[in-house]
């Protein structure tokens, strides 16, 4: 009697979709950190080049096109494109094995088995392969704190970030406030809005 044929994709695919979640909430992290440092920086230069144009409705609205753009890209880059990229098993398990030595090679050995008919391995090795790698992951305290400080160190600077940058626009220069909240206003009209 055989044993039943284990494929590494259906049996590890939960511990291996959890990993790819943490993966997946460290770029959010790290992106939003990006993300709302560069726009924190963008309202600050903005509301410096306001000031030095004086408002002017001109100034109001390259520095809104300019806003909008670098928020988009970097939105993009930073956010969009890591959440939407496909992570596929191998390379998942690759970078598993690179952050988790103790894995020892297990859980990229039982990912990267593929069902091909007849390839010279017993059943009973690939499934003690994936068993491996299973109680491996399982196990290890490792495998769960992965990238929980890299999250939490981009989530604090973000938080900092907007704390810093809330107190420099309320208690700051005037032009702080009153540029971010023209620059933040794209609904109204630039000529419109007298300082």
């Amino acid at each position: 009697m055989t044993a039943p044929r284990l494929h590494a994709a259906t049996s590890l695919a939960p511990l291996l979709q959890r990993a790819r979640t943490r993966w997946r909430a460290r770029h959010l992290a790290v992106g939003a950190a990006i993300t709302i440092s560069a726009v924190v920086l963008v309202l600050a230069a903005g509301s410096f080049a306001l000031e030095a144009a004086r408002f002017s409705p001109a100034s109001i609205t390259s520095a809104r096109v300019i806003l909008a753009l670098v928020t988009a890209i970097v939105v993009g880059r930073w956010i969009a494109w890591p959440l939407m990229r496909r992570l596929p098993d191998e390379r998942l398990a690759l970078y598993l094995e690179e952050r988790v030595p103790q894995l020892g090679g297990a859980v990229l050995t039982a990912v990267t088995l593929r069902p091909q008919g007849d390839t010279g391995h017993s059943a009973m090795l690939e499934h003690g392969l994936v068993a491996d790698a299973m109680r491996r992951l399982g196990s290890s305290p490792a495998v769960p704190l992965l990238e929980r400080p890299t999250t939490i160190r981009a989530l604090s600077v973000a938080g900092a970030v907007i704390a810093i940058a809330a107190v420099a626009f309320q208690f700051g220069p005037t032009f702080l406030r009153t540029g971010a909240q023209r620059l933040l206003s794209p609904w109204q009209d630039a000529a419109a809005s007298p300082v």
